[in-house]
């Protein structure tokens, strides 16, 4: 998963300016953490898999939230 969202990345700074590629990727991010967080709040309680599956989901969305965070710290200081 930090794989895909480190080649989203990659595509992002090298096709849009740096100052605009971080800000339209928190976006995404954020977007996908709000779709996630409704699904997980509409499934059952007795659906503990799905629970489990959407959640492990969530986690890896604010994983790569903060992988964005510590590569907006690197361009930042190389700049």
């Amino acid at each position: 998963m930090i794989l895909f969202f480190h080649i989203i990345l990659n595509l992002l700074m090298q096709s849009v300016p740096t100052h605009l590629s971080f800000p339209l990727l928190e976006q995404l991010l954020a977007q996908q953490q709000q779709k996630l967080q409704t699904l997980f709040q509409t499934l059952s309680e007795d659906d503990e898999q799905g629970r489990q599956y959407i959640q492990q989901m969530i986690d890896s969305v604010a994983q790569a939230q903060h992988c964005r965070q510590l590569a907006q710290q690197v361009v930042d200081t190389h700049r």
